[in-house]
């Protein structure tokens, strides 16, 4: 009877579990929620729904960054062409500072 009265607690406590780790995974979604409460979904119909938008979610986050790394690869190409045309057109041109220094001890 000590074997059965510990595996009937060892279960019961498996069981706290698992429902624990059901009711960590809340529903945010405010219409899920009402539809969970007016019985048209199940709660682990409603988790699952809510999984698969922050799923898509997830899809549309990389495609944007993938395109703005795209954009930004184009730009920099383009930067990159007008920097070399101003290059080429200033190709033997030189750029020089003529300096004078003058020191005088308060008399002109």
């Amino acid at each position: 009877m000590g074997k059965r009265l510990l595996f009937l607690i060892l279960g019961f406590c498996i069981l706290l579990l698992l429902t624990g780790m059901v009711m960590a995974a809340e529903i945010t979604n405010p219409i899920l929620k009402k539809l969970v409460e007016k019985g048209i979904l199940t709660q682990e119909e409603a988790i699952s729904v809510m999984q698969e938008m922050e799923g898509e979610t997830v899809k549309e986050k990389e495609k944007v960054d993938e395109n703005i790394e795209k954009k930004v690869s184009e730009n920099m190409l383009a930067d990159t062409k007008d920097i070399n045309k101003v290059v080429q057109a200033l190709k033997g041109w030189k750029f020089g500072y003529l300096w004078y220094l003058s020191y005088q001890n308060g008399e002109l």
